[in-house]
């Protein structure tokens, strides 16, 4: 009972200030100081006739409750100090000072003013105009023909706690709706505890297969930005090509920036017996200048391969040789050869198929790039041997 005591002294004190606020806007247009109906009228006169409550153009400076004279006050009292000062004539510092002081107070304190409840100059419109926020709350309450106050609130309230048998009544059904409840949570709860017993083992398992499946998401997760990182690479080095190629600057090494991987391009001869190597960038230079069709490196065993197939070497332990056969342009075909190690992870998953990636569109890529230099060097009248690189 205390705590509704106390509850409803502080509802009391809280709907008072609200009362006020309300009769304040019910009382706005019957205000002493001035008897204008037409807000805007106000709102354009209020400058000058705050000037007769002297008293109140500085009283608010602390709370920043400015009075609409004030800057006509401000301006007047200034005048003779900026004529002094910078010399100007007293005709045209009227002319700058009080139409700027004016347009200070209707643009900047009389709004304000019009909106303070205790102001004297408090008008409904241009309250639900400038602060329609919170005229909105209280609109409600000022229904034409409603005399409700907030006020009326705690003393229902009131009426409602002091009715003792309805008060018991409430307690009772309260009473036994707790019990009800605490009966069936009990019984739920007990129901629980014998599962979670006989399900212990299971559940136990079941995080364990939970962990290690988020741990693989995870994993999996990483993977991804770390692709998504490689792709971006190769889109922005593709890019680079694309304008080095507009600018007559495309080479075999931009491919080999596209990839990360050194490279080496073997091209088929008409008999389909011998590959003549005619480009080698980014790699040690090792690779024979000429590959037999019948021998077991990957550039020849690709030759024989399906159409799109891959075929790897490993040279040396952490070290490959990615082969890819291409078509070229006048009736030529072209391997490309990738260059990698186990350390090059980039290059590895731009050239090798993997659960994240089907190099197919990265290969498609490579293959126009090479298709783009092939037909530059016909038309500079190039011709590739084994010993041009």
């Amino acid at each position: 009972m205390e705590n509704h005591i106390g509850f409803l002294n502080r509802l009391e004190q809280v709907t008072e200030g609200l009362d006020e606020v309300t009769k304040a806007i019910r009382l706005s247009e019957a205000d002493q100081k001035l008897k204008v109906k037409n807000w805007i009228i106000t709102w354009l006169i209020i400058p000058f006739h705050s000037l007769t409550d002297f008293k109140s153009i500085f009283k608010g400076i602390k709370k920043l409750d400015l009075s609409p004279a004030l800057p006509i006050v401000t301006g007047t009292s200034l005048y003779p100090i900026i004529h002094w000062a910078i010399g100007v004539d007293w005709g045209t510092l009227a002319y700058w000072i009080f139409p700027i002081a004016y347009l200070i107070s209707i643009i900047f304190i009389a709004p304000k003013t019009m909106c303070r409840f205790d102001s004297g100059y408090f008008r409904i419109n241009a309250y639900s105009i400038f602060r329609n926020q919170e005229y909105e709350l209280f609109k409600t309450a000022l229904a034409e023909g409603d005399e409700f106050y907030f006020s009326t609130i705690p003393k229902s309230l009131q009426v409602v706690l002091t009715d003792n048998q309805h008060v018991k009544s409430i307690h009772t059904r309260i009473d036994n709706y707790l019990n009800q409840e605490r009966t069936n949570l009990e019984a739920l709860v007990k129901s629980k505890e014998e599962l979670y017993k006989e399900k212990k083992e299971e559940y136990k398992d079941a995080i364990k297969a939970y962990d290690k499946k988020v741990d693989d998401l995870v994993k999996k997760y990483q993977e991804a930005l770390v692709g998504i990182k490689y792709l971006v690479e190769f889109l922005k080095s593709t890019n680079t090509a694309l304008y080095r190629k507009k600018n007559q600057c495309f080479t075999i090494s931009d491919i080999v920036n596209m990839v990360s991987a050194g490279v080496t391009i073997y091209e088929l001869d008409e008999e389909r017996e011998q590959l003549h190597k005619i480009y080698d960038q980014g790699t040690t230079g090792a690779s024979p200048t000429t590959i037999s069709v019948d021998e077991p490196y990957a550039t020849a065993r690709v030759v024989l391969s399906e159409e799109n197939a891959v075929e790897i070497d490993e040279p040396s332990e952490g070290r490959f040789v990615v082969s890819r056969l291409f078509k070229m342009g006048y009736n030529t075909t072209w391997v490309i050869n990738f260059h990698t190690d186990i350390t090059q992870e980039k290059a590895l998953f731009l050239t090798v198929s993997n659960d994240l990636l089907n190099t197919q569109e990265v290969m498609r890529m490579i293959h126009a790039m090479c298709l783009l230099k092939q037909e530059s060097d016909y038309l500079k009248g190039e011709i590739h041997n084994a010993n041009i690189v």
